[in-house]
């Protein structure tokens, strides 16, 4: 238990730091390339969304994020 309790923490202080980060840029590059499959970024949202839930993050904030990097994505798209 201690142990998932360590990496619990370890994922926390990285996703406090940079989750914004990649959810904004991975439903961008996921929306702007042609290889869009190849990007999870529907999958990184869904993490955010965990981590909404439980405190890390806030729900509003990763949906603007989600939102804004999907219209930038698809506006870079030729």
């Amino acid at each position: 238990m201690d142990i998932a309790h360590t990496i619990f923490n370890f994922s926390a202080s990285a996703v406090t730091h940079w989750g914004y980060f990649a959810v904004f840029f991975g439903a961008a590059f996921e929306a702007a390339t042609p290889l869009g499959v190849f990007i999870p970024g529907g999958l990184i949202v869904i993490l955010a969304a965990f981590f909404a839930k439980t405190g890390v993050l806030t729900v509003g904030n990763v949906f603007l994020f989600a939102f804004g990097g999907a219209v930038f994505g698809d506006e870079l798209r030729p």
